[in-house]
C-alpha cells in the first residue's frame, strides 16, 4: 500500500485535513472570432466547472516503471505544519506506475489513479502515524493529483489532510494545532 514517507510523521505536530477535491478544469464553452483587414483575433471563453469532463482527445499515457519526484513546494499549509515538521517530507522521493491505460494506472499496487484527456486523480490514502513516544496518533489522509504532460513527465498536486489527533498525548499537539489541517504540496515527477 503506497503510504507516503509523511507517515513518519511529527514529534510535535499533526496532520491536517482538506475535503478531497477534483481537480478543477476550464472547459472551452465558446469561440468568438473577429477578422479585420490584415488581423484575425480569436477569443475563448472558458467555464470553470470544478469537475474532470471529458472533452474526446486521447489522453497521454505515462509510462509504466519508476519515476522519481522533484523537491515539491507548499503551495498552502494553513496550521502552520511546517513549523512543526518539514511537510516536504509529506511526497514520496519515487513513484511506480504500473499497468498504464487511457483510462488510468496503479501506483505502488496500492492506488488507482483515473486518467481523463490530460489530468488524473488518484484514490486517497488513509494512514496513521505515532508520535509523542506512541502516546499520539495522527489520523491522515492524502490524495494526489495532476497533469500528464508528456508519457515521461507529470505535474503533480498532494492534498494531505491530517484529519484528527488519537491518544493521551494529543493534548500537546492541539496547543500548536487545529483539525482538521490542510496542506497542498506541488512537484514534478519525471520517469527515471
Amino acid at each position: 500500500m503506497l503510504l507516503y514517507p509523511f507517515l513518519i510523521l511529527l514529534s510535535c505536530s499533526g496532520p491536517s485535513s482538506s475535503e478531497s477535491e477534483w481537480l478543477e478544469i476550464p472547459v472551452e464553452t465558446g469561440t468568438t472570432t473577429t477578422t479585420t483587414a490584415t488581423t484575425t483575433v480569436s477569443t475563448t471563453t472558458t467555464t470553470d466547472t470544478g469537475y474532470l469532463e471529458e472533452t474526446g482527445s486521447t489522453a497521454i499515457v505515462p509510462e509504466a516503471g519508476d519515476w522519481g519526484m522533484a523537491k515539491p513546494q507548499i503551495l498552502s499549509d494553513s496550521c502552520g505544519v511546517n513549523t512543526y515538521q518539514d511537510v516536504v517530507d509529506f511526497v514520496p522521493k519515487t513513484l511506480s506506475i504500473i499497468d498504464p491505460t487511457e483510462d488510468g494506472f496503479d501506483l505502488d499496487d496500492s492506488s488507482s489513479c483515473v486518467l481523463l484527456d490530460d489530468h488524473f486523480v488518484c484514490d486517497t490514502q488513509e494512514a496513521s502515524a505515532s508520535t509523542l513516544g506512541d502516546t499520539a496518533t495522527m489520523i491522515i489522509e492524502s490524495t494526489l493529483s495532476g497533469d500528464v504532460k508528456s508519457s515521461t513527465l507529470l505535474d503533480t498536486w498532494m492534498d494531505v489532510v491530517i484529519l484528527e489527533c488519537e491518544g493521551a498525548g494529543c493534548f500537546l499537539i492541539e496547543l500548536a494545532l487545529t483539525f482538521p489541517c490542510p496542506i497542498e504540496l506541488q512537484t514534478q515527477a519525471s520517469k527515471l
